[in-house]
């Protein structure tokens, strides 16, 4: 066969075979939007015959906003919002199936925020992680990413909604308190052990491997003698510490079942390991002390975050095993069920 004979056959192949690659990455991409349903509301679904799954959940729900940056309420679409949620709190880089536990942790916290906890004035709910949880609107989002993965990342965010949409969480047939965190140092916290006077069965300590893995699993921070007595007197003005006794005057008392410092003493006081986290600024109440010769005090911190719910990292280690969202989320939060958003708002 001559060149050109081979030459007009590959073209006449291309130009049959490549409109069928199109057609066949087209059908593919609309695939992803399908939602992915627990069992048990497959179940409850088909029990009840209300059709078709790819018809469910076309109610729209919406929520109320603080964005604290800009001191306004913005109402938005619940879904919507998620996608802010997940861009603003977990790496977009992050295991598809992580992004979906993501997706449904922060769609069942901005749930219970509607429900039952009215915290804000005008609002259900703000973007201040340190009150409520993070968001972020895609084009800050998509400014924060590299250039070549603008797109790619919202992409991936946006699926993972998609493919969770309006599934939440509940214990109890209560909608639950959805927390997480960035990572813990092994094993996460029961909830009473770091704040006080909640006690839900739901939030109890297991393990969490992969943790290392995060940038930030160990830090480090060094402070003087004389900053260290001085944070505890802007507290404490009546105790008499001296900077050559600190050393026998700080001790770690005990420890909670997820490892972390449950009470720690200075002087004749006793505070919790959460209190001295937040008196000098700590990644976590996972830390240890050493007084150094030259008269600073290095604390090291392992972890990031409070340590209580799903584990951020954790949750990423388990997708990369080949864990499902379902289970990464059963794994974190005890004996919960899964439920829509449909039944709980009208």
């Amino acid at each position: 066969m001559s060149k050109i004979g081979q030459y007009i056959i590959i073209m006449t192949l291309c130009i049959i075979m490549l409109p069928l690659f199109i057609v066949k990455g087209c059908s593919s991409s609309k695939k992803e939007g399908v939602i992915v349903y627990p069992k048990e509301i497959k179940e409850s679904i088909d029990l009840q015959s209300r059709g078709d799954l790819s018809n469910r959940n076309e109610d729209r729900f919406y929520i109320s906003v603080y964005i604290a940056s800009q001191d306004k309420v913005e109402k938005m679409d619940l879904e919507e919002y998620i996608e802010g949620v997940v861009a603003a709190e977990m790496p977009a880089g992050f295991e598809m199936e992580a992004l979906k536990a993501q997706a449904v942790a922060a769609r069942t916290y901005a749930v219970r925020k509607i429900l039952y906890e009215k915290k804000h004035e005008n609002a259900h709910i703000c973007t201040d992680y340190k009150c409520c949880q993070a968001w972020i609107s895609r084009q800050d989002a998509q400014e924060r990413w590299p250039a070549e993965l603008r797109y790619i990342y919202w992409d991936k965010i946006e699926t993972a909604v998609k493919q969770t949409k309006g599934i939440i969480m509940t214990y109890d047939k209560i909608v639950i308190n959805a927390v997480f965190h960035a990572s813990s140092s092994g094993r996460t916290e029961n909830c009473q052990d770091v704040w006080k006077g909640v006690d839900e069965p739901y939030l109890r300590s297991v393990e969490s491997n992969g943790e290392e893995l995060c940038p930030n699993y160990t830090t480090e921070i060094v402070i003087s003698n004389k900053e260290f007595i001085s944070k505890i007197n802007s507290l404490y003005p009546d105790l008499k510490l001296k900077a050559s006794d600190l050393q026998k005057k700080v001790r770690i008392l005990e420890f909670t079942q997820g490892g972390r410092v449950s009470k720690i003493s200075i002087d004749n006081i006793v505070l919790s390991g959460t209190e001295f986290r937040k008196l000098f600024d700590l990644k976590s109440s996972d830390f240890k002390l050493e007084f150094k010769s030259d008269g600073n005090i290095k604390i090291t911190c392992f972890g990031n975050g409070h340590g209580v719910g799903m584990s951020q990292w954790g949750a990423n280690y388990m997708a990369k095993l080949g864990n499902t969202y379902e289970e990464i989320l059963r794994h974190y939060y005890k004996d919960i069920k899964f439920d829509l958003v449909n039944n709980f708002l009208r």
